[in-house]
């Protein structure tokens, strides 16, 4: 019985799925942190008065954390890819 990667299962290439997932991790470390640190400040914002200017930010880092969390799932699924083996 032989082994090979789901990856190549499906037909792809695992080498260029584990440079997918490592440059997803990279791309998703960095903009998170980025995120983060926009989400730090914004709560330093927030004390101002104007809630609408608020609701407002808070809105831009909902989508870039939702941009995170499509980044964080893709680089998942890429490792899966690259990761498992199924018996041929």
């Amino acid at each position: 019985m032989q082994y090979v990667s789901l990856a190549e299962a499906l037909g792809f290439d695992p080498a260029a799925m584990w440079t997918l997932a490592w440059t997803l991790f990279v791309v998703r470390v960095v903009l998170g942190f980025a995120v983060g640190i926009d989400d730090v400040v914004n709560s330093f914002r927030s004390l101002d008065t104007d809630a609408k200017k608020h609701q407002a930010q808070a809105r831009s880092i909902r989508r870039a954390n939702n941009v995170v969390t499509a980044l964080h799932v893709a680089m998942l699924a890429a490792f899966a890819l690259a990761a498992l083996y199924i018996p041929v």
